[in-house]
């Protein structure tokens, strides 16, 4: 009878752990283009919604020249920025 009640509650376990987690869809982060009015002042906001299912994350921002800047993701879901941008194509991608 133990055996086939842990077995259940670790079948609800499993269950309730990779619902939450599910909850958390890093393909629905956004990306805010602040254009600055200097040569070097734009501003890259990003938001990965969700809050504490989409912890652990990281957004790393490669400038035209290939130099990478890792920032975490707040486990809160707010956003973080990157400042002090000069004109260019950037690419961010959530790991």
């Amino acid at each position: 009878m133990k055996v086939k009640s842990l077995l259940a509650f670790l079948m609800l376990w499993i269950f309730g752990f990779t619902t939450v987690q599910a909850q958390c869809d890093a393909n629905n982060f956004s990306v805010t283009v602040t254009s600055g009015s200097c040569p070097a002042d734009g501003t890259l906001s990003v938001l990965l919604p969700g809050g504490p299912p989409c912890t652990g994350w990281q957004a790393i921002l490669t400038n035209p020249n290939g130099v990478e800047t890792i920032r975490n993701i707040p486990s809160d879901g707010s956003p973080i920025d990157f400042n002090s941008l000069a004109t260019g194509d950037y690419e961010i991608r959530l790991v």
